[in-house]
């Protein structure tokens, strides 16, 4: 909280995230109120896998004022119970998006839920290349690639960026009516 207030006139809103949120309720709830304090009117957004956002918890943070909420529906492979979950949050979020990495081994998965997601009405579908770490380097299936230079190399997964456009052409094709954004290293500010 000492950065937040060294730097709260900076700002204009907070993504909660690092983990899972809801597991942290009752601190998640005492960082939002004493920065809303601070600095009233500042913009909140929370990232979620989904799996314990059920009616009470997702009501905990629409009381908090946050009106953003963002699944990773990717976290519980496509899972059923937390596409439900993502259906009550659309009734009581302003605005709901699904951000997922674009992992080749759940393509199937992810276009199976395209029609879903529509029908949900999410407002957004943000896909990325999926970054290979140490944290994730064990569990993935397929090769990896690197990218950049000295210190700022990077580790990516084959076919991922490659599925990222061929999902965009999908849901365009589809005519689906949320908005897809390739939020890819080095896919911003390109023309």
């Amino acid at each position: 909280m000492k950065a937040f207030h060294r730097r709260k006139d900076e700002l204009g809103g907070v993504a909660l995230t690092g983990g899972e949120p809801l597991l942290y309720l009752l601190e998640l709830k005492a960082c939002v109120s004493e920065m809303r304090k601070a600095r009233p009117g500042l913009h909140f957004w929370t990232y979620t896998n989904g799996i314990l956002a059920d009616e009470e918890r997702l009501g905990l943070l629409r009381d908090l004022g946050i009106g953003k909420i963002r699944f990773n529906l990717a976290a519980t492979d496509y899972s059923e119970k937390v596409i439900e979950n993502l259906d009550r949050a659309r009734e009581m979020f302003e605005y709901v998006a699904v951000e997922v990495p674009s992992y080749p081994k759940q393509r199937e998965s992810l276009m199976n839920c395209l029609g879903e997601l529509d029908r949900i009405g999410i407002d957004q579908l943000n896909l990325q290349e999926l970054l290979v770490t140490d944290a994730n380097v064990h569990r993935l299936k397929g090769e990896g690639y690197q990218s950049g230079m000295l210190f700022s190399k990077q580790f990516f997964l084959y076919g991922s960026r490659k599925m990222t456009y061929e999902v965009m052409r999908h849901c365009m094709d589809k005519k689906y009516s949320f908005t897809v954004n390739d939020c890819s290293p080095g896919s911003f500010g390109k023309k």
